[in-house]
């Protein structure tokens, strides 16, 4: 079936794709161009150079509809990899098929769209070639099919419920239907839901717990019709290690990575307890690890007050502007996004805070 392809466009191009550029004299056709995503930063460079090698004659470029006029065929990359959005990975199938081209797609898809875009290319006598069979319908559910915001702290008691609840009346007050899921059981009093009981066992591994979190919450995406997911995660972002707390729960920062995992969110609030600078930048550096999408704020409480020995370590109390605005002078380097005051912060501020981002979402999506 390869050999039926004669001169093909790598798309789009990226270190993923460099390897069957760089072994390209063992492929039955011709790699015609290399096109990539204009905001991937790969425009007019050398596809060898970008990974260490002699530089060649071979340009990258960003001409989409260009290269589909020069070529036969396309192999399809990967963008639900970097794109919690397989709508991006449909509309260049449309585009394939309208210029009368083949395709090899490297993406996972569900096998709906397979058969769908499969009866479509053979009607037009194309040939349509998936090569990802890692999808499993039944097995790996799909990803969250609508845009999610992530709701984490540096620890248990941050302020987590509390923003996301704000996040709902303020989202909802702007005429979104919202959903809410979470492990606080208040939740449920505002039509939210709590994760399922198999999320904290722990005879049952990440991975299981991944797949059963991510079908529970897409029922429940289809049964509620939902324009924004808002997640939260129970404890904290870090681990708490040697005991540091005396909360003997040494997995507790294992969690919100299974939530991070599950959901993806499209954007995070980060909530911290202002006294340990270390702790709460530590969550920063983890949030940046586990994701890819932004840090939409930081939010901080103001009334601390809780005798235990989790918090000998920092003095608790009303946090004033004084004492506010002075935390925020010594941690200002390590605030790279908005700060809410969870006590002052209006809804407006919210919703233009979360419009605002997937506004940039969709002119990134408008660029490729």
């Amino acid at each position: 079936m390869l050999s039926s392809f004669k001169k093909v466009m790598l798309f789009p191009y990226n270190r993923d794709m460099y390897p069957v550029y760089k072994f390209r004299e063992l492929l039955p056709f011709q790699i015609h161009s290399l096109v990539t995503v204009k905001s991937w930063g790969y425009v007019g460079k050398n596809p060898d150079a970008i990974d260490g090698g002699e530089v060649g004659e071979q340009l990258i470029t960003a001409d989409f509809e260009q290269g589909l006029q020069e070529v036969d065929s396309v192999i399809l990359g990967s963008f639900s990899k970097y794109y919690n959005n397989f709508g991006v990975v449909e509309e260049y199938l449309d585009k394939i098929l309208a210029a009368g081209k083949n395709v090899i797609v490297l993406d996972s898809l569900i096998p709906e769209v397979i058969a769908h875009y499969a009866a479509l290319f053979t009607a037009k006598e194309q040939i349509f070639l998936v090569m990802n069979n890692n999808f499993n319908h039944d097995n790996w559910p799909t990803l969250i099919p609508i845009p999610v915001v992530g709701v984490f702290g540096s620890a248990a008691g941050s302020g987590k419920l509390e923003m996301q609840v704000q996040l709902y009346r303020a989202m909802s007050k702007a005429g979104y239907r919202v959903l809410l899921l979470g492990p606080n059981p208040q939740i449920n009093l505002f039509g939210g839901y709590m994760y399922p009981a198999s999320f904290y066992r722990q005879d049952i591994g990440e991975n299981q717990k991944i797949k059963l979190l991510r079908s529970f919450a897409n029922k429940l995406i289809q049964k509620c019709q939902p324009d924004l997911l808002i997640i939260s995660a129970p404890y904290g972002l870090n681990n708490y290690e040697e005991d540091r707390w005396g909360f003997n729960q040494g997995k507790t920062g294992l969690l919100a990575h299974i939530v991070m995992e599950t959901f993806k969110p499209d954007a995070n609030i980060l909530c911290f307890i202002p006294g340990d600078l270390e702790w709460s930048k530590r969550a920063v550096q983890m949030i940046e690890s586990l994701s890819l999408s932004p840090i939409l704020a930081v939010a901080a409480r103001r009334l601390l007050k809780i005798p235990t020995k989790a918090y000998e370590m920092v003095k608790y109390g009303l946090l004033d502007d004084e004492l506010l605005n002075l935390y925020l002078d010594v941690w200002k380097e390590d605030l790279h996004s908005k700060f809410i005051d969870l006590l002052k912060v209006k809804d407006d501020d919210l919703v233009q805070l979360v419009e605002d981002v997937f506004d940039v979402h969709k002119r990134l999506e408008s660029v490729i």
